[in-house]
C-alpha cells in the first residue's frame, strides 16, 4: 500500500511517497499529479522517494508519462532521495539519464 502526502511551496509541490507503488495506486496518483501540474503557481513536481520501498512497471510508466505531460506545461518533474535498489532499476533501464538522476554516491 502507498501513502502519499504533499507540501505545496510554490513554485513547487513535493509529494512524499511512502510504501509500495503498485498498479492499484496509479489512478489516484495520476489524478493528484495532474491537478498539481495544472496549477498556475506550480512549475515543478518533486517526488520524495526516500520512503518508497518498491515500484512496479506501472509506477515507472506513471513517472515517465508525468514527466512527458509536465513538459507540455513548461514544468519539470524531479525524483529525489531514491532508494539504492530503485536507483539501480532505473539505471539498468537507462531511466537515470532520462530523469537526470545521479547515484547518491556521486558528488554534486
Amino acid at each position: 500500500m502507498l501513502n502519499v502526502t504533499n507540501e505545496c511551496n510554490p513554485p513547487e509541490i513535493v509529494f512524499h511517497l511512502v510504501g509500495d507503488l503498485r498498479l492499484e495506486d496509479i489512478a489516484r496518483l495520476r489524478e493528484s499529479f495532474f491537478k498539481a501540474m495544472t496549477r498556475e503557481e506550480i512549475s515543478a513536481l518533486v517526488l520524495d522517494l526516500s520512503q518508497l520501498r518498491t515500484i512496479d512497471a506501472s509506477g515507472v510508466s506513471l513517472f515517465v508519462s508525468t514527466k512527458n505531460s509536465i513538459g507540455k506545461f513548461k514544468g519539470q518533474l524531479r525524483l529525489t532521495n531514491m532508494q539504492p535498489d530503485i536507483y539501480r532499476y532505473f539505471a539498468r533501464h537507462n531511466l537515470d539519464e532520462y530523469f537526470g538522476l545521479r547515484s547518491s554516491h556521486e558528488s554534486a
